[in-house]
């Protein structure tokens, strides 16, 4: 003991503790700022307002394309930034329940990621938004959590960093890229910021021609669930404006509906297949699938002398029960069938959302996405719906719907 007495006696001693103690926080300063600290030539992949995200190093935007569309990932813990968020954690440490909430309009999420895909909204409605855990940390889709509580958004040229914006910015995205970029190499910011208010306060370039705050001149309306009730509105609809569709069909519903698939057909618009079935324990193997789209198509082959190549999965690729993978999807798509999904998801069978609600979802999703792709089914909601949203698209010059192609590039989840 006096041996370690006199040896702590010394202030050098001391000094080397202090500096042990220290050392991971200065570890951790440089991990975190690092190369990516202000001025220097590495771009950092995400911005609130005006200032760069300070754990950029640790959790960065994760940037992805989805049929034709721009999207990024963005950590949960960024969101803790903007000036009246708060955000709630659970207890697990995959991060798997949480509540993002804005005090000043009232607006919240609450997610349960462990048992679905739908995040819970202050109207006790929900709203099908995906998330995905990266280096144990909760990532959320920007274009949807934007789209709900307001924000503005814009992608640099080369598609590699965002700056998401509540309206507090004073300095234009283009010269906070120019102090990360080299001299030579800096480019301007080609895309303007997406605004989410009600269409009298749209900012619109008046350098550009029509309504340049949609981000596409087209958009998908796809259908599923038909019967002889609904969906016969639904193409007389259609029909007053001149709009195609797409209606993705099963194998029982081909035989039980032979005269509206007749109709469908008729009237110009696409044949989808969804599976002989529609359950999604039936085809949960990229093998299952093609066999039941094999047998669909046969089927249709012998109602209408025509097969497809398009096809939906009961819920989607990406569901409470299917998750088909990479490899999955190649497998099917190497068997000749395109997958398709959807970015908008219109909530029409949900009994809490009304037909008002359901448009101004659609509505206010549509500027946002690159190939909007909507999801509705045939019910009696939907066809108050329908006629709002075809009017909507036949005012603005630069959109029409259209029917979907083999040609078009899919839309499929992550």
């Amino acid at each position: 003991m006096k041996k370690i007495r006199r040896f702590l006696a010394f202030p050098l001693v001391w000094l080397l503790l202090f500096a042990l103690l220290l050392l991971p926080m200065f570890i951790t300063i440089f991990a975190v700022y690092g190369d990516n600290a202000p001025g220097s030539a590495d771009v950092p992949t995400l911005f609130y307002n005006d200032t760069v995200w300070r754990m950029d190093d640790y959790y960065p935007a994760l940037g992805f394309v989805t049929g034709g569309t721009d999207d990024f990932w963005i950590p949960l813990s960024f969101f803790e930034e903007f000036e009246n968020i708060k955000v709630r954690r659970g207890p697990s440490k995959n991060v798997t329940s949480f509540i993002i909430s804005d005090t000043a309009s009232g607006k919240y999420l609450s997610f349960d990621t462990a048992n679905n895909e739908y995040a819970q909204t202050e109207r006790n409605t929900y709203l099908f938004i995906r998330t995905t855990l990266f280096s144990k940390e909760r990532y959320l889709p920007m274009r949807d959590i934007c789209a709900y509580f307001g924000w503005s958004f814009e992608i640099s040229e080369d598609k590699n960093t965002v700056r998401i914006t509540d309206g507090g910015q004073k300095k234009s995205f283009a010269s906070l890229l120019e102090a990360y970029l080299p001299e030579e190499t800096t480019q301007p910011v080609t895309q303007a910021p997406v605004t989410l208010d009600t269409d009298e306060n749209h900012t619109v370039d008046t350098d550009i021609p029509g309504y340049n705050i949609y981000r596409s001149d087209v958009v998908y309306l796809t259908f599923e669930d038909i019967d002889d009730v609904c969906t016969p509105q639904i193409l007389e609809q259609l029909a007053e404006y001149g709009a195609q569709a797409t209606f993705f069909v099963t194998g029982e519903q081909l035989v039980a509906y032979a005269d509206v698939i007749a109709q469908i057909l008729s009237e110009g618009h696409a044949i989808g297949l969804h599976t002989m079935t529609g359950n999604e324990y039936d085809v949960a193997t990229a093998e299952s699938l093609i066999a039941a789209l094999d047998t669909e198509n046969d089927l249709l082959y012998a109602m209408t002398k025509r097969k497809t190549r398009l096809a939906r999965l009961p819920e989607g690729s990406h569901s409470g029960v299917l998750h088909y993978n990479h490899t999955q999807k190649k497998t099917v798509s190497d068997a000749g069938y395109v997958l398709w999904d959807w970015n908008i998801e219109s909530m029409d069978t949900n009994e809490a959302y009304t037909a008002d609600m359901i448009y101004e979802k659609i509505e206010k999703a549509m500027k946002v996405c690159y190939s909007p792709t909507v999801r509705f089914h045939c019910t009696q909601v939907t066809t108050e719906v329908l006629p709002r949203l075809l009017a909507r698209i036949a005012e603005v010059p630069v959109i029409e719907a259209k029917k979907i192609t083999e040609a078009v590039d899919n839309v499929v989840f992550p």
